[in-house]
């Protein structure tokens, strides 16, 4: 259980649950070109239409899959989670809970825009406490039932340079002999 093995896990995660979720995927790389390490290219959440309701709910589960997945691979601690939520986990649970954010403030009709500073009141910030723990539960389970296509989603990024979105699907669709 390498770092690179890792880190294949937790991309592993956020490609095959944004395939799942129905959510495009350009490519997954643990060598990206510009230096940044690894990446996993999805369309932007920040092109969501001002009324959707649905996608800003998707969007922070695939952000919270990553984590997810690298937890289910390589188990941590309590303690070791929350150093990772300050180091490596850190964007994926700002932009989760950015989106479950702009989602409680539409819901109760006020405009949102994703990267807006976003202040709740009291039953809002309630409500997104609820919302947060749904959807980390519902990411829970995604990653769990999809834990064989995350695993062979891994194993393809230590093998190769990158994997399109086609790539990724063939290989949700694989199944185990």
């Amino acid at each position: 259980m390498g770092k690179k093995e890792t880190i294949a896990h937790h991309e592993a995660g956020h490609a095959v649950i944004a395939r799942v979720l129905d959510i495009p995927v350009s490519y997954a790389t643990l060598d990206a070109l510009d230096g940044a390490g690894a990446v996993v290219t999805t369309s932007s959440a920040t092109d969501l239409a001002p009324d959707d309701l649905e996608a800003p709910e998707k969007y922070a589960i695939v952000a919270l899959a990553g984590p997810q997945a690298q937890h289910h691979y390589r188990p941590m601690s309590l303690a070791a989670q929350n150093r990772a939520c300050d180091g490596s986990w850190r964007v994926d649970r700002a932009n989760a809970t950015s989106l479950l954010a702009m989602l409680v403030l539409r819901q109760h009709g006020k405009p949102a825009l994703l990267g807006s500073y976003v202040e709740l009141d009291g039953p809002e910030t309630e409500e997104f406490g609820r919302l947060f723990i749904r959807t980390t539960q519902k990411t829970a389970d995604l990653v769990q039932e999809n834990w064989p296509a995350i695993q062979r989603v891994a194993a393809a990024l230590l093998s190769r340079p990158g994997l399109t979105e086609e790539d990724i699907d063939a290989l949700i669709a694989a199944h185990d002999n």
